[in-house]
């Protein structure tokens, strides 16, 4: 748990020192529920099935006969690959959804399993929709 709630503090610290992000707490509303519910049963699963179980796994066993750094050049693979998907809302948030995917990947490592990097991911995401403005300021 320790590495999912370090993402997520880390990510959302990031993006309040650097204005991505302001404090902006809401309640609880069917709204929030629905978009838990879509997080958790829809974007979480896929992203994470593909950034980490399959290119992350995948470039990590590939490279394990040939270099010693196999982990950590699968986790920057994947998490570059992970900000790259998010340039459609701008540098800003690919930059920090790069950093976020590094820790999703460390949290996979660690775990060993992808409920690990699940969770990482859930935490920052759910945090970031209760408790900031959410996708962004001026969104």
């Amino acid at each position: 748990a320790a590495m999912e709630l370090a993402t997520a503090t880390t990510v959302l610290a990031i993006g309040v020192l650097t204005g991505y992000v302001e404090w902006d707490p809401k309640g609880f509303s069917a709204v929030t529920g629905l978009y838990l519910l879509k997080i958790v049963f829809w974007t979480l699963p896929l992203e994470e099935a593909f950034f980490r179980a399959l290119i992350q796994r995948y470039t990590q066993q590939w490279l394990q006969a040939r270099t010693r750094y196999a982990t950590a050049i699968s986790i920057t693979i994947a998490s570059l690959l992970f900000g790259a998907a998010h340039l459609h809302a701008g540098a800003a948030l690919a930059v920090l959804a790069a950093f976020a995917g590094a820790g999703y990947g460390l949290a996979y490592v660690r775990s060993g399993s992808i409920e690990g990097a699940f969770l990482a991911h859930l935490s920052l995401n759910g945090l970031h929709f209760l408790l900031f403005t959410y996708p962004r300021i001026g969104s």
